[in-house]
């Protein structure tokens, strides 16, 4: 990596923790394996430091990460952001919905370079997000028709609808960067 790739990269880190709402202060917990492809841990770390936050750097072995130990999961609850780049998801996990219930912000970051950078979130794509959000959390059927015979169609009763934009910047919040999508 070059001494301008780097810069280039911390811009754009820089960028999404701002949209983040990073502040001078926050405890930024960047947590990542060993098998982990990308140097974005050591890029966020950069990055958070330019806010003048305390980032700090939790790499575990990629098969020990599924469940996450109690210590780690601690120290992801006393944090304001985790920022999760592990090859092993713990997403749905207990671990993750307690560290989300504490308070602390989450955002997962696992794609390539042009995909953060082509896909970084924009007014539009978190407008039309946040509205298809809206809009499919007030109906209670999904079809699913196609010209090929497809006709699907799902309940969804009981099912609330969500937002994903690539932004964690509320307490107890999580997001996946890049992103744009309604679920």
């Amino acid at each position: 990596m070059t001494g301008l790739y780097s810069l280039e990269l911390v811009s754009l880190f820089r960028d999404e923790l701002k949209m983040c709402n990073v502040k001078k202060g926050e405890t930024i917990l960047l947590f990542t394996d060993h098998r982990f492809p990308f140097d974005y841990p050591s890029i966020f770390m950069a990055a958070a430091l330019e806010f003048e936050a305390e980032p700090y750097i939790v790499v575990g072995p990629a098969n020990r990460v599924d469940p996450v130990p109690l210590s780690i999961i601690e120290a992801m609850k006393k944090a304001n952001m985790v920022i999760d780049m592990t090859t092993v998801p713990w997403l749905y996990s207990d671990a993750h919905n307690e560290v989300l219930r504490a308070g602390t912000r989450v955002l997962m970051c696992k794609e390539s370079e042009d995909k953060l950078r082509r896909m970084f979130p924009n007014k539009d794509t978190i407008s039309r997000s946040e509205k298809g959000a809206k809009l499919l959390e007030v109906g209670k059927n999904i079809r699913i028709k196609s010209d090929v015979g497809t006709d699907l169609v799902l309940d969804k009763t009981g099912r609330k609808a969500a937002s994903q934009t690539g932004i964690s910047a509320e307490p107890g919040e999580w997001d996946n960067w890049p992103s744009g999508l309604v679920s």
